[in-house]
């Protein structure tokens, strides 16, 4: 295996890491707008913050 195939690798676990929580949140969000529940609106502050966080859990996934 050389440090290509690693880094593609790793970049995939990365991937795969990440994306089941953000499902999780997006199928949360959905089930509450279903309910008729007013958690918080999906407005482009929710939006920056699930990028945000997103991109922390990535970065501390791949350390």
């Amino acid at each position: 295996m050389n440090f290509r195939t690693f880094t593609d690798m790793s970049k995939w676990g990365i991937l795969l890491k990440v994306l089941p929580l953000t499902a999780l949140f997006c199928l949360a969000k959905w089930i509450a707008h279903q309910m008729q529940w007013e958690i918080g609106k999906f407005d482009s502050q929710v939006g920056s913050l699930l990028a945000a966080v997103t991109f922390i859990l990535a970065f501390i996934a791949s350390i």
